[in-house]
């Protein structure tokens, strides 16, 4: 039996990290869109600082609300 773990390539955290989220995901090389999820309180109070930051980057986004466990 395999077990696989999937994490991200980069994993960023600290004061004032989320202001930054345009930077990191322009890097990425994954062109100009962004799928946001999250909880809604997270989302609420990440949705100035992200709007802002993938704005200054050119980059689009979509937000999609975390609706509970994704395992058994």
């Amino acid at each position: 039996m395999s077990l696989i773990i999937g994490n991200p390539a980069k994993y960023v955290q600290g004061t004032g990290a989320i202001k930054e989220i345009g930077k990191h995901v322009s890097k990425m090389g994954l062109g100009d869109e962004a799928l946001v999820m999250g909880g809604r309180t997270a989302l609420s109070t990440t949705q100035e600082a992200v709007t802002e930051s993938f704005r200054t980057y050119g980059i689009t986004y979509v937000v999609e609300k975390f609706g509970g466990e994704i395992t058994r």
